[in-house]
């Protein structure tokens, strides 16, 4: 139990004034108990809809906001955790209970602020005493601390071993690193670091991906100038490792068969060789006009979207040199980005993922030339999104073979991320969000 509370318990930061505002009745306690009671709702906004809501509020200014936004989202991280330790101290779970015992465990702000029992300043003791009483079992103990649902966390148990699980589920919960994908056909590494330290912003180089830089904090990088000019997208650095195993040809055609708002689109249309060009797809309308408007803002050439919802695609079959599926999926390896929905989710998604992956993979091959390549991603970490489709996919079409991420991205960048043939990212292991992926290449002769 103290190894695993080590591994979720944050970083206390400073209980500034700004700390002791928000948790004194007020109005920016009423304003982030009232985000966070939304949040709870399970019918309330999604992650996306929380993020428009915190944007929209004018009563924030932008010393006060970090605070807010800080607390707000640790509160949804941690949500299990803080209601074990309010439970087990006597103390009815509600938005402004949890609220303060979010207060407690990140700001160090101490229960007497809020009237609340000392013991919860003693997260140790309480969780020991929430042991004593309920005899959990491994699993349960692992959901309750990490704050994961329990069918996901016993999914989980089933692919990985005893001694990763814990700091896995555990890095489903904290707070994920600002990476941001640089604009090479704008700028370099180099450049746009020294122009976003002299806006303040402490940078350095990303770990894997070849354009990748990290920031610390969480500055206003949608405000800055370099953004504004197209510098840079905030994008984590497996995913843009998902965009380099596409390995543009030149003078081929890329088919982006799931481009959702375009940020794999973006980082291909910024290392586009001569000649090439790329069709953005989606069933998703309004995703596609996001993706069009940061295909301007970065400049990119050769790009055209097609909503499928509409039309049929406007291209031949066995045309593209390269297709790119970033299927829909579960999003296991993204629900530290997405604390609302990490508690909203049921196990029948699962299944209902896995088929409609199924169909866009056997759908996207018929794109692809004799000879090309598909690559099939999503940001699960579960086996029945990524390998089992894949198995399933080779074994209706038996001509098909996966070839190693290895041979795109060379041994020395490939060799942490290699699991047999596929690709895979672990947000414990490299501080990135959860990916898989795999190559597949069409045969050669003219029949699939």
């Amino acid at each position: 139990m103290q190894e695993l509370l080590k591994l979720v318990l944050p970083k206390v930061r400073e209980a500034d004034r700004r700390a002791q505002a928000a948790a004194r009745p007020g109005v920016f306690r009423d304003m982030g108990c009232g985000l966070l009671e939304k949040a709870l709702d399970p019918r309330g906004p999604s992650d996306k809809g929380l993020a428009r809501l915190i944007r929209k509020e004018r009563r924030l200014g932008s010393k006060d906001r970090p605070v807010i936004v800080q607390t707000l989202y640790g509160a949804l991280r941690r949500r299990s955790l803080l209601e074990c330790l309010l439970e087990s101290s006597g103390v009815a779970v509600t938005p402004v209970s949890i609220w303060q015992a979010e207060l407690i465990v990140s700001r160090g702000l101490t229960p007497q602020d809020f009237g609340l029992p000392d013991d919860l300043q003693d997260i140790s003791k309480c969780m020991s005493r929430w042991k004593d009483n309920s005899t959990p079992t491994n699993e349960v103990e692992l959901s309750v601390v990490c704050s994961l649902p329990l069918w996901m966390v016993r999914r989980l148990a089933q692919q990985e071993s005893a001694v990763d699980l814990p700091a896995l589920c555990a890095s489903l919960s904290e707070e994920p690193l600002t990476t941001l994908r640089v604009n090479t056909s704008k700028t370099s590494s180099e450049e746009l670091q020294a122009v976003l330290s002299n806006e303040g912003v402490v940078v350095q180089a990303g770990r894997y991906a070849l354009e990748a830089l990290r920031i610390e904090g969480r500055p206003n990088l949608l405000g800055s100038a370099a953004f504004k000019r197209g510098f840079f997208e905030v994008q984590d650095e497996a995913s843009q490792l998902i965009a380099e195993l596409v390995e543009p040809v030149r003078s081929g055609m890329i088919l982006d068969y799931c481009a959702g708002a375009g940020g794999k689109t973006l980082a291909l249309a910024s290392r586009l060789p001569r000649g090439g060009r790329i069709v953005a797809t989606d069933i998703r309308e309004q995703s596609l006009v996001e993706a069009e408007r940061r295909l301007k803002r970065s400049g990119a050439k050769r790009v055209v979207t097609h909503c499928l919802k509409d039309s049929d695609l406007p291209l031949k079959k066995r045309s593209a040199a390269r297709v790119l599926v970033d299927a829909p999926c579960t999003g296991i390896g993204r629900m530290r980005r997405q604390p609302v929905r990490k508690w909203r989710m049921k196990e029948e998604e699962v299944q209902r993922q896995v088929s409609l992956q199924e169909s866009i993979l056997q759908d996207a091959s018929q794109w692809v030339m004799p000879g090309g390549r598909l690559v099939y991603a999503t940001c699960s970490l579960l086996r029945e999104e990524n390998e089992e489709v894949v198995d399933q996919f080779l074994q209706k079409n038996p001509k098909w073979r996966q070839m190693s991420v290895r041979e795109v991205l060379g041994r020395s960048r490939s060799k942490v991320f290699e699991r047999g043939l596929f690709f895979r990212s672990y947000p414990h292991l490299h501080e990135t969000d959860g990916f898989a992926a795999a190559i597949l290449v069409a045969p050669r002769d003219d029949s699939q």
